[in-house]
């Protein structure tokens, strides 16, 4: 009968990996194959390792069916090989891993069947051939340790690459089969017991015994259940490299812990790893504590490293010892209300029965077997009770729906209304934002506070507070009142006169930055007055310029001709013929225009006396 496919040792306790060829014949000298290893002790284990002796090992051979010496070496090679499969050697998934025990399926792979000799492991070294039958791994050659016409086995040799890698089969240095295998940093796997369809990891108590259910191989080898709180023993390969670093292909007894951690979950509950390392040539030993709280039966066992896991359908027997005692039971276990508002309470409630020990999570820590809690989580969150019994344990979950208030924002602009050039205040209050924006070129502000500001027109200001529970916008409007246009009054007193005599304009205006009068008067005050003595009918325009435009006003001067002997307020016509005679530009321009005296504009250019009136 087939005990496992594992590995096991031959009579020198060296490591080598096993095939799944173990016969009836073979259990008198082998209490089984993983403890056929040479076990660690805690003097060789790192501080903290959980390990049994070396003395509690078997360290008898284990030979095949009739034994080596049986095997014959065969005739000329008729067939060509073929390799259907490479996988790794405990679980038979599809990734290899430097170090790990690796399975070759195929046809006509060897012509004999036959394992490693002792006298073939020299100085520590093991074998790369048998019987002219070599294995190559992306060019680098490989320990093998078994060979017949339907299964190799190999330790995987060190390998710097990662991905797909070339496995060939020579025989006598002349190709014989070549395939490809996945090679990973880690490819962990368990190594099982045969009976029941590979169902049973291979695992040992801390005494020796093996673990599995009661008569898992009959009456041959003695087996029983872990019990919650026990340490046992886990065997597999691929897990990894390790600290120090231990090459393949050579025979090793110490113990190197794992260069990574090693995650190990035992049913639904997280073991704890007391040692997890390479104690044989590409063996890799576990000891897990087996969770207290873990229920009675086949729990599925699953160890994970360096983002890879062992192969699913492997289980380990637990009994928990407390079969006739009742469960525990939780009778309820909810939250009212279900759903609040960050800030708000709900209240937890429970009742439960057969438990000694009651215990919530997310900080609520140890509770009576029935009873209440108040609780005011900030975000959604499931609260977990654990009632524990002598019976065991149960769990059960309520989760509060947490949502987060909308924010709320208060703006206003005082005065709200403004002249062009005044400023306005804005002001902001918010809750449950955590930021806040103010358009208009303004942009992040504080929670609360207030900002000065001048708009040119009227303008809407957007605030926007934002927070976990949304966006809200509020806005403020400033209005801004139209500069005012001038204002300009503009006369003329009087308005009609004779040549030679005058009159007075006057004006006023309102809202001006600069007044300005025509005919040659220029910038003048916004409020004023100007006596002027035109030679003949003149319109006067006064230009009133400010912030809100321009206005503009008219004011006529309308002149009447003296007579040539008439007598104006400069004398009479004729008195007066020659600039040398005037005193005064008026007085030139009454004799010019009023009296006709043409020689007071020699050059006719309508300037009289230029001496005194330069440019008219």
């Amino acid at each position: 009968m087939t005990v496992l496919s594992t590995a096991f040792a031959d009579k020198n306790s060296k490591i080598v990996p096993g095939v799944n060829i173990l016969t009836q014949s073979t259990l008198s000298i082998l209490t089984i194959t993983v403890l056929s290893f040479p076990a660690i002790s805690s003097a060789q284990a790192p501080q903290g390792a959980n390990l049994i002796h070396g003395d509690a090992w078997p360290q008898t051979a284990a030979r095949v069916a009739s034994g080596a010496d049986a095997l014959r070496q065969g005739g000329n090679r008729t067939k060509k090989a073929s390799i259907s499969s490479v996988v790794q050697g405990a679980s038979f998934g599809d990734a290899i891993s430097s170090g790990s025990w690796v399975t070759i399926f195929g046809t006509d792979l060897a012509q004999q069947t036959r394992l490693w000799r002792d006298d073939e492991i020299v100085e520590g070294q093991l074998p790369s051939a048998l019987d002219g039958i070599r294995v190559v791994v992306n060019g680098v050659p490989a320990s093998i340790y078994f060979i017949s016409p339907s299964q190799i086995n190999i330790q995987a040799p060190d390998l710097s690459a990662l991905g797909p890698v070339t496995v060939e089969i020579l025989q006598n240095d002349i190709s014989q089969a070549q395939s490809t295998a996945q090679v990973a940093a880690a490819a962990p796997g368990f190594f099982m017991f045969d009976p029941e369809g590979r169902r049973y990891v291979a695992a040992v108590h801390a005494d020796g015994t093996l673990l599995g259910p009661e008569g898992l191989f009959g009456q041959s080898l003695l087996t029983r259940p872990a019990e919650p709180g026990e340490v046992v023993l886990l065997f597999g390969t691929g897990f990894g490299p390790t600290d120090p670093s231990v090459p393949a292909g050579h025979v090793f007894s110490g113990a190197a812990t794992l260069s990574n951690p090693v995650r190990v979950l035992i049913g639904d509950l997280v073991a704890d790893v007391l040692f997890a390392g390479l104690t044989g040539a590409g063996l890799h030993q576990l000891n897990v504590v087996v969770p207290p709280a873990a229920r009675s039966g086949d729990l599925s066992l699953v160890a994970e490293t360096m983002g890879m896991s062992t192969q699913e359908g492997a289980f380990l027997t637990v009994q928990d010892g407390t079969a006739g005692l009742p469960a525990p039971a939780i009778a309820y276990f909810s939250a009212a209300p279900t759903s609040i508002t960050a800030g708000q309470t709900t209240l937890l409630s429970w009742s439960t029965e057969h438990a000694d020990n009651v215990q919530i999570d997310n900080g609520i820590g140890p509770v009576g077997a029935q009873g209440t809690k108040s609780v005011s989580p900030s975000a959604t969150t499931t609260y977990n009770i654990t009632a524990t019994g002598p019976g065991g344990s149960k769990t059960a979950s309520a989760t509060i729906m947490v949502t987060q208030p909308a924010p709320t924002v208060q703006f206003s602009a005082a005065p709200n209304s403004i002249k062009s050039g005044e400023s306005s205040t804005l002001t902001w209050s918010t809750q449950h934002a955590d930021n806040v924006q103010i358009d208009n070129g303004i942009g992040p502000v504080n929670l609360q506070g207030t900002k000065s500001v001048s708009p040119s027109g009227t303008t809407t200001y957007n605030i926007t507070a934002t927070g976990p529970g949304g966006s809200k916008m509020a806005t403020a409007t400033v209005t801004v009142a139209p500069k005012p246009a001038p204002t300009v009054q503009f006369s003329a007193s009087p308005s009609s006169i004779t040549a030679g005599q005058s009159s007075t304009l006057t004006w006023s205006t309102q809202n001006v930055d600069s007044v300005q009068i025509d005919h040659g008067i220029g910038g003048v005050s916004p409020n004023g007055s100007r006596t002027v003595s035109p030679a003949t009918s003149t319109t006067y325009q006064i230009t009133a310029t400010g912030p809100g435009g321009s206005k503009t006003a008219l004011a006529t001067v309308t002149v009447s001709p003296g007579s040539s002997g008439g007598t104006g307020q400069f004398g009479p016509c004729g008195s007066k013929t020659t600039c040398g005679e005037m005193t005064s530009c008026e007085e030139a321009k009454y004799f010019l225009n009023v009296c006709k005296v043409t020689r007071l504009d020699a050059d006719h250019d309508g300037v009289p006396c230029e001496s005194i009136c330069p440019g008219g």
